[in-house]
């Protein structure tokens, strides 16, 4: 009933509302597709503080994180990553595919996360870890280099170097990307 007699807002809300519990990414475009730019604003307003407080569901992480890659909300979406996230280094479909979005539009804003990744899988203390560890850090350069900030970078590995030097098998994975 409030759907057809409801103002604006109550249309939104019941509409949004009865999505959240079972939120989809293809049902979120065809919806926001219908809608014009200060409506689409309204309802991303609405949704996205109502997906984070439910990031522990996997569907909802998901569509949450293809939300964000669909809409270039990348900041927003790392700072979620960064702060929400307990295993930083289990990557899903969906983030993994907004890490790429960001690498080739704004690589920069990967930083913070490249370097918690690093950190997260070096405290790991396994060989593996050090070699996914590595893997980050290749990225890492790659973003410096583009940014022509190349001293940061060597300051950066310098300083891993340093505070983790009693780590052999972490170290060896640092000598081979400088090959």
């Amino acid at each position: 009933m409030l759907i057809e007699t409801g103002t604006d807002e109550e249309k939104l809300t019941i509409v949004w509302k009865n999505w959240l519990n079972q939120p989809s990414f293809l049902t979120f475009k065809s919806r926001i597709g219908k809608s014009n730019e200060v409506e689409k604003e309204k309802i991303l307003h609405y949704i996205i503080p109502k997906l984070q407080a439910d990031l522990y569901r996997p569907q909802t992480e998901a569509t949450y994180y293809q939300i964000m890659t669909d809409q270039e909300l990348f900041e927003d979406a790392l700072t979620t990553l960064i702060t929400h996230r307990k295993e930083s280094n289990i990557i899903t479909p969906e983030i993994e595919k907004l890490l790429k979005v960001v690498m080739k539009q704004k690589p920069e804003l990967l930083l913070p996360f490249f370097h918690q990744l690093v950190e997260r899988l070096v405290q790991k203390k396994s060989r593996v870890h050090y070699e996914e560890a590595a893997l980050y850090i290749k990225q890492l350069k790659s973003i410096y280099m583009k940014l022509d900030k190349q001293q940061i970078y060597n300051t950066y590995v310098t300083g891993l170097k340093q505070r983790f030097k009693t780590y052999r098998a972490f170290i060896q994975e640092l000598k081979k990307i400088d090959k």
